[in-house]
């Protein structure tokens, strides 16, 4: 999960995009990642939570009934479809990975443990929603 801590940080670039940062509340560091804004709308201090997945079932299977599938993309706000375009490693334990979602861009910066298992040209689902107070993860 990640607080948000700015929205359009560095002034609006585009009228239906945001770009949102935030900060890790467990272990994992730091987020930027452009949302539609009229998709998903977001305010800072905000909780979201972010999965990537590689495909949309989380037993890996690259293919599910449409009804799982449905369901799945259903327990989200917001889904985009992306690919991992750079991996930046910052020192010995962080490292960076830059994805772009047809344009939309994010990056997630951590330790190396929990994003090392990511390759350039990855394909990835980033899956986005909004957490409430006192609202279980689903995953």
């Amino acid at each position: 999960d990640f607080t948000v801590t700015d929205v359009n940080a560095e002034g609006k670039k585009f009228e239906k995009v945001d770009r949102i940062i935030g900060r890790g509340l467990n272990l994992f560091g730091d987020l930027l990642i452009d949302v539609h804004n009229e998709l998903f709308e977001v305010n800072k201090n905000d909780t979201i939570h972010i999965a990537l997945m590689s495909t949309t079932s989380a037993d890996g299977r690259t293919s599910m009934p449409q009804e799982e599938l449905e369901s799945r993309l259903r327990s989200y706000d917001y889904v985009m479809n992306g690919i991992v375009y750079k991996i930046k490693h910052l020192n010995n334990d962080n490292l960076e990975v830059h994805l772009s979602h047809g344009g939309l861009l994010a990056r997630f910066s951590g330790k190396t443990t929990d994003l090392s298992h990511l390759d350039v040209d990855s394909q990835l689902y980033t899956l986005v929603r909004k957490k409430e107070e006192d609202s279980p993860d689903l995953m």
